[in-house]
């Protein structure tokens, strides 16, 4: 029996003029991954370059040249629910007891410290995030 090959984690943010492109993957091969990731992020990007044309339909100043089309099938975002609730000055840790309570991965709240609105989350190793917003 042959000790089994470590598996090999990569992740990838691409930052830019307000938008941020993520992509990640497991696997047994380094090239494995960093293929994997890199057509998550080609997808993402061709994604957004659509909606980018639609939004700017007939504007010259507009140029998509550097990123490749990518054929999928064409998915419509959706809000399927929307959900109003009021914002209650919290710290971080209270904000993750509710989460908590609530059996949710994220919680939105307004920092009693700073009064911005934050976000809580559950993230994958089971650790907790928290997004701090800014005026």
């Amino acid at each position: 029996m042959h000790p089994e090959k470590a598996k090999v984690k990569v992740e990838a943010t691409i930052s830019g003029k307000g938008n941020i492109f993520r992509a990640e993957s497991v696997a047994q091969d380094v090239f494995d991954a960093i293929d994997d990731v890199a057509e998550k992020l080609l997808k993402q990007m061709s994604k957004y370059k659509k909606k980018l044309i639609k939004k700017n339909q007939g504007k010259e100043s507009v140029r998509f040249e550097m990123i490749p089309e990518v054929p999928e099938a064409e998915e419509e975002t959706k809000i399927a629910r929307t959900k109003k609730f009021t914002l209650t000055p919290m710290t971080a840790e209270e904000a993750i007891l509710q989460m908590e309570l609530l059996q949710h991965n994220f919680f939105v709240f307004l920092d009693a410290e700073s009064g911005n609105v934050n976000v809580v989350y559950k993230r994958n190793d089971e650790d907790y995030g928290l997004l701090e917003t800014e005026h």
